[in-house]
């Protein structure tokens, strides 16, 4: 027996998630992303481990969600090669995060043992050299994540269409 359609406001609502998800949430998350990375290149002093490690473990997370799901799809193939590209964003995101990380931690860990002889803006100047790449590193992976993400969800949104019952609500 076929179910009942809700109708346009139903299919309309399902346009407007597709949407939301798809492109607006993501550019939020990008929006936000870009807020952080202004506000590491004003504090450089500032201990960002926390974050760039929890980034590192969600974009750990996506790459291999995404190296399955692109092993357990077989057809279509280009779905498939799809989501192993955005595997492959989140992957080199958190290789950028990580390298970000080891750099920011490094330079906070060694700066309260260099030489008290040192002129008084050396330190500052060694810590914007080092401090300068990390948030810049950071950018870069969002870009490779948010990537990542704009491909996946676009495949995602296909795949779910593709049986006619996909916006039914019961």
């Amino acid at each position: 027996m076929k179910r009942p359609r809700l109708g346009k406001l139903w299919d309309a609502w399902g346009e407007t998630s597709y949407f939301l998800t798809t492109k607006l949430v993501l550019l939020v998350v990008w929006i936000v992303g870009f807020v952080l990375m202004v506000g590491f290149l004003n504090d450089l002093e500032r201990d960002t481990t926390t974050i760039t490690n929890s980034t590192f473990a969600i974009l750990g997370s996506l790459a291999a969600l995404s190296f399955s799901a692109s092993r357990a799809i077989q057809e279509p193939k280009e779905d498939s090669d799809r989501i192993l590209y955005s595997g492959e964003r989140f992957l080199h995101g958190a290789i950028l995060v990580l390298t970000a990380s080891i750099i920011k931690y490094g330079y906070l860990s060694a700066a309260p043992f260099l030489p008290n002889w040192l002129p008084p803006p050396l330190p500052k100047i060694v810590g914007v050299a080092v401090g300068t790449p990390v948030p810049i590193l950071f950018f870069f992976a969002l870009n490779s994540a948010h990537g990542g993400l704009l491909v996946l969800n676009g495949i995602l949104w296909h795949r779910l269409r593709r049986h006619p019952e996909w916006n039914r609500f019961f």
